[in-house]
């Protein structure tokens, strides 16, 4: 079985010297009005509303260091699921969401550094079943995960990027058991309780970034590169595993 996607998270580190992020509106991405806005004190603005089979959040911070997150997850998770939402294979999210995120990577910001965050996830039965998917999972790695319980491996296997010359890339993938339960909530009281529905689940969270030190602005052409290359090696690694 393929890993579901959770969420996506497509983020843009603004040059430092920048004085105020200026990035562009939900609406310059989507074409559509948000449903929502929030501002936290003139630090962080966010936008978001429902887009295609989830909810995109466009999430811009103006505190160092400055950046830009466009995020990506499921609508809601209703009642009685018998599993955690997801929004499909990374193949259709990254399909859905490509409109938005190129009219992001393609904006006027100066770019120092892109980062591309998954979290997938594979239904397991219990434990032991959540164990022997992330064994398989992992490839390379031969993990042995036998009578194991609250287990974590991660690991940053760095690269030198194929489209930008000298540029390494960092590649942090995570692989781990996850518990997940269903939250009931009062409306009137405001309290929550964790009686619902609960399972296991295996876990891969990837996280790919270029290199933090790099202080130039991307230029937009490579930027793209550099995207499109993120979302290869994402699909690289849930599909092969551990692989240096």
């Amino acid at each position: 079985m393929p890993w579901l996607v959770q969420s996506v998270r497509l983020s843009m580190f603004v040059t430092p010297e920048a004085l105020r992020v200026e990035a562009p509106s939900w609406e310059a991405l989507t074409g559509a009005a948000p449903e929502n806005r929030a501002a936290k004190r003139s630090i962080v603005s966010a936008e978001e509303g429902p887009f295609g089979g989830g909810r995109l959040r466009l999430q811009v911070q103006q505190a160092p260091p400055p950046r830009i997150d466009l995020l990506f997850g499921p609508r809601s998770l209703g009642a009685g699921t018998e599993g955690p939402p997801t929004i499909g294979t990374f193949d259709d999210v990254a399909d859905s969401i490509r409109d938005p995120s190129d009219r992001l990577v393609r904006s006027g910001i100066e770019t120092i550094r892109i980062a591309l965050g998954v979290v997938h996830i594979q239904p397991a039965g219990d434990w032991a079943d959540a164990a022997r998917l992330i064994q398989t999972a992992a490839g390379p790695a031969r993990l042995n995960l036998t009578d194991a319980r609250d287990f974590l491996y991660r690991v940053n296997r760095p690269r030198t990027s194929r489209t930008v010359p000298e540029l390494r890339i960092n590649r942090i993938s995570t692989w781990s058991g996850v518990i997940w339960q269903e939250v009931l909530i009062d409306v009137a009281s405001g309290q929550s309780s964790g009686a619902g529905v609960s399972g296991v689940s295996a876990g891969l969270e990837t996280d790919f970034s270029t290199d933090e030190g790099r202080r130039e602005p991307i230029p937009i052409v490579q930027r793209l590169q550099l995207l499109e290359e993120l979302q290869e090696l994402t699909v690289e690694v849930a599909r092969t595993g551990d692989v240096p």
